[in-house]
């Protein structure tokens, strides 16, 4: 039976149930990641959240968790070379025995980020509340959680607000769709401000973009719209079977060879589920 909104929670609990049993990674709670693997790239959420599988990360992923690693202990007041140390360790430890081409070319722009993320944040005059603190709302009774980069206190305002650092290769004109859903959702937790720090990579420079986002109803709507598929998905497909049958992936998707020199793993999964 669904709920007042139309959402049928128990086939997401349904499904929960047979991965916890299968150990597979549980559907609920749900993310801001999760929302935007459902929509734009289905087979591949399937892979993991139906099929169980599991894939490397990547360099540029590791880049911004490195670098934040980097800029907590300095707001503790680590020596700045004691921060870089750490965030060389960190990156190193989770890429090891990961293919990738670019994990030098990442390793090389870590200490530029470091040192202008920071430079932008010291003389802000804030106050360090938390590191990495886990957000939890719902959306049409549905569980969804997230973990937010810095919380801070503005010492001058008493303001609570979040930060969110994302770097980046490339510029972004403004907040995408997956950013705009994550803060948006953070929000709605927190109900408090909320900023996406954008580190560019330039050849000879980093540039720091910080962005707020105007308007939060659009993305929102949009994330109950992708409940509502889900749950739909989830009544409809019962089984594994159900689920390969209903879904193509499209082979000539970037994702699939992402990052570049790859240990092949999403293709080698994609074949074995579906047989190309």
């Amino acid at each position: 039976m669904s709920n007042i909104h139309g959402v049928g929670i128990e086939h997401f609990e349904k499904w929960n149930e047979r991965n916890k049993k299968l150990k597979i990674k549980e559907i609920l709670p749900l993310s801001y990641s999760q929302l935007t693997d459902f929509a734009f790239n289905r087979p591949r959420w399937a892979l993991r959240r139906v099929f169980g599988y599991q894939f490397p990360t990547s360099a540029a992923a590791e880049r911004g968790s490195a670098v934040e690693t980097g800029i907590k202990l300095l707001f503790n007041r680590h020596k700045k070379s004691d921060a870089v140390e750490a965030m060389y360790r960190d990156f190193d430890a989770n890429l090891k025995n990961v293919k990738d081409d670019y994990i030098s070319w990442e390793r090389n722009n870590l200490e530029r980020l470091l040192n202008e993320s920071w430079n932008y944040l010291k003389d802000k005059n804030l106050k360090v509340l938390d590191y990495q603190r886990k957000v939890e709302t719902q959306i049409l009774d549905i569980p969804i959680i997230g973990y937010t980069d810095f919380h801070f206190e503005d010492k001058e305002t008493k303001e609570d607000y979040y930060l969110d650092l994302k770097t980046s290769k490339r510029k972004p004109s403004d907040i995408n769709l997956s950013h705009a859903m994550q803060q948006s959702i953070y929000l709605k937790a927190t109900n408090a401000r909320q900023e996406l720090l954008y580190a560019i990579i330039y050849a000879n420079e980093i540039k720091m973009l910080p962005l707020t986002i105007k308007d939060t109803k659009t993305p929102l709507r949009i994330a109950e719209q992708i409940i509502k598929a889900m749950s739909n998905f989830l009544c409809n497909n019962k089984t594994e079977d159900d689920v390969r049958n209903s879904l193509v992936p499209d082979i000539e998707h970037w994702t699939w060879n992402y990052p570049k020199g790859n240990d092949g793993s999403l293709i080698k999964a994609r074949k074995e589920v579906w047989g190309f």
